[in-house]
């Protein structure tokens, strides 16, 4: 299978990518995978297919560790090794930052340094994704494997035309990390100071001072189990905000999709933060027959199924019933709304139920109690935390820009359609 012959890269030399490098399936022989006795005082990092692909480039992170019981019947592959996910997320690619171990889901690569580079590799397969993730649907369990990627043939430019390749297409893929960096520490700005205020009560009193710390009145709350300023109410989520379950218009009748311009978003793609696309869009027609409801920039929206996410509209949006939303009303906005529901988060993933698909419903979500401050507390707050969510707005749209620029370099130097001076 070719996929980059175009006229303007004739010059370039055909290669299977097997002689470019060493492809290695990962390694998880125990079963069941999630066995405690694997991972007991683990201290060897172990990644998953989903942490290929949420990776920005490089694999920085990691949620679980194999102990050497855990080690034993897997192995740990070194520094610079590029993934290659062939099951569930099929064709993401990561570069790992530390040594790592992963599962036979991820298929590791490790560059020929006289040929090629993990990074140039990583390039290739973005650009050849799309194709390779067609290729896979339709199939048993929509996955590849590693014969297939050794197989595969693409027009590969000299080494130091690679190397400028990489060169330009890894400062933006940095400059796009360096951003949600910023926006994640941005995102922790806004939850301590909401836990500042709201959770350990250190608001600024009339003297702008903090109002617990400085022996302000508090009072019982028999609700909640705990002390909370006096004059606050707690009331049910349902009493005070009106959610919204979304709906899934018929995907059997074009016309509900078929140059759709609303934005339609799955429960998977609340991932995002804050949400700036969606891969699909429905039109009108499609929203007016059916349940699904379309909610304005600044609502919230929580995935209710397998891991619950939080995350904010940046853009006016449909969902699907996979996902509740918490339109903003009167002052309990974002700046309110989303800080809290992300402290509710553990709860709420504790009553989650059903063995195969483990959800809740948007009844718990109602049922959730929330503490009223003042209005005119609301307000100072939002006043202070109004400009952060903008600042991450700006930042979250600049990254989309990015990324559309790298995805139209990737095309038109895979393709030699721009040249690079070595």
């Amino acid at each position: 299978m070719k996929f980059n012959s175009t006229k303007y890269n004739e010059h370039w030399d055909e290669e299977v990518l097997s002689n470019l490098g060493n492809f290695q399936r990962g390694k998880s022989k125990h079963r069941p995978r999630n066995d405690s006795r694997l991972f007991l005082n683990g201290s060897h990092p172990l990644i998953q297919t989903g942490d290929v692909k949420n990776a920005d480039l490089y694999i920085n992170s990691h949620d679980a560790c194999y102990n050497d019981y855990g080690l034993k019947q897997s192995a740990i592959w070194p520094t610079n090794t590029l993934c290659i996910t062939i099951a569930a997320n099929i064709a993401e690619t990561g570069i790992l930052a530390y040594p790592m171990c992963f599962p036979d889901s991820i298929v590791g690569f490790n560059a020929d340094s006289r040929k090629t580079s993990e990074l140039f590799m990583h390039y290739v397969f973005s650009f050849i994704r799309n194709s390779i993730q067609k290729t896979a649907i339709g199939s048993i369990q929509d996955n590849i494997n590693i014969d297939f990627l050794k197989d595969l043939v693409f027009r590969i430019p000299s080494k130091p035309t690679q190397d400028v390749i990489c060169s330009v297409l890894e400062k933006l893929d940095k400059k796009i990390a360096l951003n949600k960096k910023i926006i994640n520490q941005l995102k922790d700005n806004i939850q301590l100071i909401y836990n500042y205020w709201f959770v350990q009560f250190d608001f600024p009193n009339e003297d702008s001072k903090p109002y617990k710390y400085s022996g302000g009145k508090m009072i019982f709350n028999e609700i909640l189990k705990l002390d909370i300023p006096f004059g606050w109410e707690v009331k049910k989520l349902g009493d005070v905000i009106p959610t919204v379950l979304g709906g899934t218009p018929s995907t059997t009748n074009p016309a509900n999709w078929t140059n759709g311009n609303i934005h339609w978003l799955s429960s998977g793609e609340i991932e995002q933060f804050p949400i700036i696309s969606s891969e699909k869009k429905v039109t009108l027609r499609g929203i007016k027959n059916s349940v699904a409801e379309v909610l304005p920039k600044g609502s919230i929206l929580i995935s209710i199924v397998r891991h619950l996410r939080v995350s904010i509209l940046a853009m006016d949006s449909s969902f699907n019933q996979s996902v509740v939303a918490l339109p903003e009303k009167d002052n309990f906005k974002k700046e309110f709304l989303y800080p809290w529901l992300i402290n509710e988060l553990p709860r709420l993933s504790a009553l989650r139920t059903g063995a195969q698909q483990p959800h809740i419903n948007q009844d718990l979500v109602d049922d959730s109690k929330i503490i009223l401050p003042p209005d005119f507390l609301l307000e100072k707050y939002s006043e202070i935390v109004a400009p952060i969510f903008e600042q991450i707005n700006n930042i979250a749209f600049e990254n989309l820009k990015l990324q559309k620029l790298r995805d139209w370099l990737l095309g038109m130097l895979m393709n030699g359609q721009v040249k690079v001076r070595n």
